[in-house]
C-alpha cells in the first residue's frame, strides 16, 4: 500500500461525519413514516370510539386498542433508535 492509497485521519472524520449525517436522514425517515402510519391508525382508533359510542364495541375492547396501539408505537420507536444508535457506534470505532 502507498502513501497515496492512505486516507488520512481527516478524510476518515469527513466521511464518518457524512455517514452519520445519512443515518440521521434515514432515521427521520422512519420516525415520519411511523407518524404517518399512526395518523392511519387514529383515524381507526376514532372510528372505533365512535362504534364504542353507538355500544357496538365494549369500553374493555377500546382500552386493549388503546393499550396494543401504545406498546407498538413504543416498540417501534425503540427500534429506530436502537438501530440507528448501533450504527453510530459501529461507524464510530476505528
Amino acid at each position: 500500500m502507498t502513501d497515496r492509497d492512505r486516507i488520512s485521519t481527516r478524510q476518515l472524520n469527513r466521511l464518518r461525519r457524512r455517514i452519520l449525517r445519512v443515518y440521521g436522514t434515514a432515521r427521520r425517515e422512519m420516525q415520519d413514516q411511523l407518524t404517518e402510519f399512526l395518523a392511519k391508525y387514529k383515524a381507526l382508533d376514532e372510528r372505533k370510539r365512535a362504534q364504542l359510542a353507538a355500544g357496538e364495541i365494549t369500553e374493555d375492547d377500546q382500552k386493549k386498542l388503546e393499550e396494543e396501539t401504545q406498546k407498538l408505537t413504543d416498540k417501534y420507536v425503540k427500534m429506530i433508535d436502537d438501530t440507528c444508535a448501533d450504527k453510530n457506534k459501529e461507524i464510530m470505532e476505528v
